[in-house]
């Protein structure tokens, strides 16, 4: 059993990026975690999971903040109406914002407008 907690950021950073895709290749785990935020821990997972060859790869988003107590979970009535997000949002708007509004919000419009038209 063993871990890698790389340094905020590594994906976008060419040699850091290298350094952790070596490592795991070395290590070969069954399964992959990454922490790093929709989209960029699904776009790293695609670009990793040829080369690692882990039998699992999951983006888990802040699922260990909310483990490790460094961030709380919205009250439970939000979590029934399904307004997580808005919580999130509303701890961390200078951090969501562009990602909800400006980036979720306008594919969100896309895809019922696809659903609507019959082009899903």
């Amino acid at each position: 059993v063993s871990s890698l907690s790389p340094p905020l950021h590594f994906d976008i950073k060419p040699e850091e990026n290298l350094k952790v895709t070596k490592e795991l290749c070395t290590s070969r785990p069954d399964i992959v975690f990454a922490a790093l935020g929709s989209p960029r821990q699904e776009l790293w997972i695609n670009e990793i999971k040829g080369k690692v060859g882990a039998k699992l790869y999951m983006g888990v988003g802040a699922v260990f903040d909310f483990y490790t107590g460094e961030k709380r979970r919205a009250p439970v009535f939000l979590q029934k109406l399904r307004l997580e997000w808005f919580w999130r949002f509303l701890m961390e708007p200078g951090r969501l914002f562009r990602r909800y509004f400006l980036n979720d919000f306008p594919f969100l419009v896309k895809q019922i407008y696809k659903i609507k038209k019959g082009k899903h």
